[in-house]
């Protein structure tokens, strides 16, 4: 059993929340929370934004959310640190959605603000109307401006210039390919792993010593910066360099047998 006290860094998607359900397996609750009460800290390091968070996840006791890819860390339900694109960058990076068209909806604090009109990809529009039932997308749309994002989501095809729209836009932001067009883009500077320095500041505890858990391209940087990495079963091929241990999927007890395996609990505690 390992009993020195350790940060626990979770990832959601795929990870602590199965793709298809809005809940935590109940085996993934017992687990996290026997690590805790070996006196480990659990936090969720996720790129959603705080307006899109599950709420089975908010409801569970985390010690500490960053979130938004890096860009604001709550711990213990007060918000110790967080960052926004600058109002000329947001007004920048919108002009260059409009001149390029550019699908895309960018993720705020408070909402997440889409365009006003449909989108061309089928699946965003299915995206949106998901959205609009757990009560976001409700404020400003893209065209109204007069909000503040924290990072966006863009999708390519072929009636944007995708090339034009990162050469004038680029220098804003940090960019993770999510594979078929769709581009996550972060403030600058900003990212899973920037954000796990600033926890570990602020509970002084080492990320040499730290665990990983995700499956997904933009949890790279978080693999590199924590000192013991899980990828889930199903997982993007880019972690595996990082990942000391490949364990199950998360409908499948993917985080308790990995726990289990790691001796951050013991079987007794995982019930």
């Amino acid at each position: 059993m390992n009993r020195k006290p350790c940060m626990l860094f979770f990832d959601i998607d795929g990870t602590i929340l199965p793709d298809y359900t809005g809940g935590i397996p109940q085996d993934t609750i017992d687990a996290i929370a026997a690590a805790q009460q070996n006196g480990h800290v659990a936090i969720i390091n996720s790129g959603r934004t705080l307006c899109n968070m599950p709420p089975s996840v908010m409801q569970f006791p985390f010690d500490a959310y960053l979130l938004g890819c890096g860009t604001r860390l709550l711990c213990h339900g007060q918000t110790i640190w967080s960052v926004s694109f600058s109002r000329e960058n947001q007004n920048r990076i919108i002009d260059a959605i409009e001149r390029y068209n550019i699908q895309a909806w960018l993720e705020g604090t408070d909402d997440i603000y889409i365009q006003a009109k449909p989108y061309r990809a089928a699946y965003l529009n299915s995206v949106t109307d998901f959205y609009r039932s757990r009560g976001l997308c409700k404020g400003p749309t893209i065209e109204e401006r007069g909000f503040d994002f924290d990072k966006l989501i863009v999708v390519l095809d072929e009636e944007s210039d995708g090339d034009a729209f990162f050469r004038e836009v680029g220098d804003t932001f940090d960019t993770i390919d999510r594979g078929h067009g769709m581009y996550e883009l972060v403030n600058k500077g900003y990212s899973k792993s920037t954000i796990m320095h600033q926890i570990s500041r602020y509970l002084h505890m080492p990320l040499s010593e730290s665990y990983a858990f995700g499956d997904s391209t933009n949890d790279l940087p978080m693999f590199k910066t924590a000192g013991h990495c899980v990828a889930m079963g199903q997982h993007a091929k880019e972690l595996e360099p990082y990942s000391e241990l490949i364990t199950d999927d998360a409908d499948k007890g993917g985080i308790k047998n990995a726990l289990l395996r790691l001796g951050l609990i013991c079987p007794a505690k995982a019930q």
